[in-house]
């Protein structure tokens, strides 16, 4: 994949980034192996939800994580079978939180 095809996909917010040791990594799971490797249409929703709030390893850290909106699954691995619930996931991530 073409440097500058990333780097254009990322400054339209539609694959996110993370940067170690001044080299910049696009995470593989944000790409649709069925769709040419083009960005997987659901990361595009998920950083419009998560905003400024969460920058490049936010979203990796948070696509990594145990989720138990997922039961038990994380963001990544539930992306490919359920791109919806890993939207509300996020979506419910970013919700204020509700006292009773």
């Amino acid at each position: 994949m073409h440097t500058s095809v990333l780097e254009e996909w990322k400054r339209d917010k539609l694959i996110f980034a993370f940067d170690y040791n001044d080299v910049e990594y696009f995470p593989s799971y944000a790409l649709d192996t069925g769709r040419e490797c083009r960005p997987q249409p659901a990361i595009a929703e998920v950083l419009n939800i998560f905003g400024a709030e969460k920058g490049g390893w936010g979203c990796a850290f948070w696509f990594e994580a145990v989720n138990g909106y997922l039961n038990g699954k994380t963001p990544k691995e539930t992306l490919p079978y359920y791109p919806k619930r890993v939207i509300e996931a996020a979506a419910l991530e970013m919700s204020p939180i509700a006292h009773g």
